[in-house]
């Protein structure tokens, strides 16, 4: 009976042994098992790659260098290489990513070449990455801004028959232009483009699709695609005004002082021979465009003068190019000569009525008649009329003033003649009570 309680004894000992090697065994796998997870998760490291992730520009202090420089150029895609836990491996993205180049302790614009670093959110923290390319090239300057005056170009607008293009002008006549001082510092005029095509038969407005820059010398700035150059409106509205235009010949107008002179004697040239007019406000473009030719410019100290450049004056839009036209006299049997008028030669006219005496000073003149030779050397004074107009003589005109003589023919037999004189003559003015008590050369009286 002992004997069998003590088998009894030993048969629950050696179960109780047993599961307790059992349950032994199974802590440690559980034990096992879960140092592997933290293992795993938490300590062993992973790669992962990102590729073309963009290197900011603007990424904080370090983005801003000594003297206010900034990046202005585009620093392009690296490819990101990270040794991490898998549990950062889990929650990094691409967009946690900022590659970055520090530039805080640079004090010259210019261009560097400087190491990609890079920049983690959500708190995370790697400091085992690789970069590339490691290296990239970068562009350092002053940001600026300046205003500066627009123009407009419209090549493809046209205008109608009998039309021209005139003034195009830009609303607003400036553009305020802020980028790179490299580049901004050089700009002095900013165009701005339309490729609208039309014809048009009156003024209209467009608008512009982009702009060209050009220098203080009017040469044009190409600026690159990412030059950073920026300007104040994406668009600017362009009146182009629409002129009537004509072109006609230009004929000389000649000023004399004898009504009977025949003008269309005289056989001229003009080059060029046609001038383009253009009118803004509907003013009315003659059939000619006449040159006021003063008959006295034909004749100098050495003779006839037969080619004279003269400018051309006009109140309408000259679309010809040209200022100034070359004027040719053609005439070849025009001579020269000289003739003396005395002072009884010379005749007052329009003599002021007021408390003034009006005396001639002058004994005598000098004239030169220009005409056909056989004509010229028949004139006498007595063919002439010399006159003197005071028509237009003021009250406190001074004692002695000189005037012209205007100079005609009595005679149409003489048109084709014209007299002209350089010298003026003296007028004495003297009031009435004293030029009783004088002795002048020659009185005139009203």
């Amino acid at each position: 009976m002992k004997f069998k309680k003590l088998k009894n004894a030993n048969k629950r000992e050696i179960l109780e042994s047993r599961n307790n090697a059992i349950m032994i065994a199974l802590a440690f796998i559980c034990a096992l098992l879960t140092w592997y997870f933290v293992k795993v998760k938490f300590y062993d490291l992973n790669t992962k790659e990102f590729y073309n992730v963009e290197i900011s520009t603007d990424a904080g202090d370090t983005n801003t260098g000594e003297n206010d420089l900034k990046i202005i150029n585009q620093l392009g895609t690296v490819k990101v290489t990270l040794n991490c836990s898998s549990k950062d491996s889990t929650r990094i993205g691409k967009n946690d990513i900022i590659p970055y180049v520090d530039i805080e302790n640079l004090k010259h614009a210019g261009e560097y070449n400087l190491a990609v670093k890079v920049k983690f959110l959500k708190n995370i923290e790697i400091s085992d990455y690789k970069v590339s390319p490691p290296i990239v090239k970068v562009e350092l300057d002053k940001l600026t801004e300046k205003v500066v005056n627009l123009t407009a170009d419209a090549p493809n607008i046209k205008a109608a028959d009998g039309k021209t293009i005139g003034d195009k002008v830009c609303t607003p006549a400036q553009l305020s232009i802020s980028g790179p001082s490299r580049i901004v510092d050089t700009i002095s005029r900013v165009e701005a483009v339309s490729e609208s095509s039309k014809i048009l038969d009156s003024t209209e407005i467009i608008y512009s699709d982009g702009f060209s820059c050009y220098t203080e010398d009017d040469l044009p700035i190409n600026l690159p695609q990412n030059s950073n150059v920026t300007f104040s409106s994406k668009t600017v509205a362009i009146t182009v005004s629409v002129l009537t235009q004509k072109t006609v010949p230009i004929v000389a107008s000649f000023e004399t002082t004898d009504p009977n002179f025949d003008k269309s004697s005289l056989d001229y040239t003009f080059t060029p021979g046609e001038i383009t007019l253009a009118s803004d406000t509907g003013e009315t473009i003659n059939d000619s465009f006449g040159v006021k030719i003063s008959l006295r410019d034909l004749v100098d100290e050495n003779g006839i003068v037969y080619e004279k450049d003269y400018n051309v004056k006009t109140n309408l839009i000259n679309k010809s190019g040209f200022d100034k036209v070359h004027f040719k006299l053609n005439n070849t049997n025009l001579g020269v000569r000289e003739l003396t008028l005395s002072n009884s030669n010379l005749h007052p006219m329009q003599v002021p009525s007021d408390d003034y005496d009006y005396t001639i000073s002058t004994e005598k003149i000098t004239i030169k008649l220009i005409g056909p030779r056989t004509l010229i050397n028949d004139i006498t004074a007595s063919d002439l009329n010399a006159d003197i107009n005071l028509s237009n003589v003021e009250s406190e005109t001074l004692m002695v003033f000189p005037i012209d003589v205007d100079l005609s023919f009595k005679d149409e037999k003489y048109s084709t003649v014209w007299a002209v004189t350089d010298q003026k003559v003296n007028i004495k003015k003297t009031p009435k009570s004293e030029s009783a008590t004088q002795a002048p050369n020659r009185n005139v009286t009203s």
